[in-house]
Order: structure tokens, then C-alpha cells, then sequence
């Protein structure tokens, strides 16, 4: 290291007088970033190496870095994995769809998957059944749902999700289309990894669409 600070020393009158020559030539907001995110990816690895920070630390450090590579389209529960429920349905004809369904937000239809007209929380429809009001329609419950294009990035819907308090949104497609929903623990996920909990029989949805492909389909019960 002291040979380098003798030359670092020697060498300062150069590069001051270096820069007062090409400073007329060049512009005040011409100057390079001091660092970029693959040198903060490695100072993050190498302090872990080190020991001044933890490993977990260095790879949330190295995903948080990621969150603008990551879009919706990647990270959203895909279109033929949604629970969707009718909006001109009464309680009493989507019963069984309301008690099976393992999501805690339903997504409200008008006679199709494409035409989304509302957020349905699960709670509600059970509470509401629980007092004997399974005559309502399904439309008496909905609340304003929001949607986001497949190439939305992560950081964008996890500062869209703190703006609006909400943990959901209808993902679109180039044609309009609806292709899936994300929500907050979909984004959260980049950062952590799989959450799963009491209620997911699966860990991966995307997965699970892939493997097994089916239509969204609204079923009254008889």
C-alpha cells in the first residue's frame, strides 16, 4: 500500500493540472457514475466473504439490485389458476366455489375471465353467508380492483402496492387480455423466495399452470 500512496501523491499535481486543461472541453454533467450495480453486487460479495456484513444481507443486497429486471409477467399467479366468481351470482350458487378456494381475494367476472369487474375478499363472502344473506349477489361485495401491464417491474409494484394499501392486482396482457394477478407476496418473493403458508397447496402456481393447463370456468350450483 505505500508505494501506491507515493504514486498517488507524486502523481497529484499531473491530474490536477490534466483536468484544468480538459475542463473547458467538457461538459459539468459529462462525469461517469463513481461505481455501477455489478461493483456494488461485488463489494457485497466480498464483504461477506469477509465477514463485515452477513451472507443473507449480501444476497438480499444482490436482489434488491434485481427488482427492475423482474416484471409482472414473471412473477403474477397465471389466468388459469385464478378463482373467478360471477357477478350476477348469488351467494347461494357459488357456495362450494367460496369454501374450496384457497385464496383469500376473488377475482369478480361478467360472464368471462376478460371482462374483470371487481376484487371479492373471502372473509367477507363468509361472514356473509354465516348471517343468512346467501340471496345477495355477488356484486353487493365487490371492491375497486386495479391492473397493471405484464411489463410492469417489481420495484414499481411494490411502491404501487405501499401507495395504494391494497395486496392485488389484475395483470394484463398486450391485447388487453387479462393474463394472471400479482400481488404483494409475489414481489416480496423476489427478495425472499417462496412464501408459503397454512393455506397454499402448492408452492409454485406457475408451476402448477404449466403442468396442468385449464380453462377458468364459473359453475352455478344446482
Amino acid at each position: 500500500a505505500k508505494p501506491v500512496l507515493l504514486l498517488t501523491w507524486l502523481f497529484t499535481p499531473l491530474l490536477f493540472l490534466i483536468s484544468l486543461i480538459t475542463h473547458p472541453f467538457t461538459k459539468e454533467d459529462s462525469k461517469a457514475p463513481s461505481t455501477d450495480e455489478n461493483e456494488i453486487r461485488m463489494m457485497a460479495n466480498i464483504g461477506s466473504q469477509e465477514g463485515v456484513i452477513k451472507i443473507n444481507e449480501s444476497i438480499l443486497i444482490s436482489k434488491v439490485l434485481e427488482m427492475d429486471e423482474v416484471t409482472a409477467a414473471d412473477i403474477m399467479t397465471p389466468r388459469v389458476m385464478m378463482t373467478c366468481l360471477d357477478q350476477n351470482a348469488t351467494l347461494k350458487e357459488v357456495r362450494q366455489q367460496i369454501i374450496d378456494s384457497t385464496h383469500s381475494r376473488i377475482i369478480m367476472i361478467d360472464d368471462e375471465p376478460d371482462n374483470v369487474t371487481g376484487l371479492l375478499y373471502k372473509n367477507e363472502l363468509l361472514i356473509a353467508m354465516v348471517k343468512n344473506e346467501s340471496h345477495k349477489k355477488i356484486d353487493c361485495f365487490s371492491h375497486k380492483v386495479n391492473f397493471t401491464p405484464e411489463q410492469a417491474s417489481a420495484d414499481k409494484l411494490l411502491r404501487f402496492f405501499q401507495a395504494s394499501r391494497q395486496h392485488l392486482s389484475v395483470v394484463t396482457d398486450q391485447y388487453s387480455g387479462i393474463a394472471g394477478v400479482v400481488t404483494l407476496e409475489d414481489v416480496l418473493e423476489v427478495l425472499t423466495g417462496e412464501i408459503v403458508d397454512e393455506t397454499d397447496d402448492a408452492v409454485d402456481l406457475r408451476k402448477v399452470a404449466r403442468d396442468k393447463p385449464r380453462p377458468v370456468a364459473f359453475r352455478k350450483e344446482a
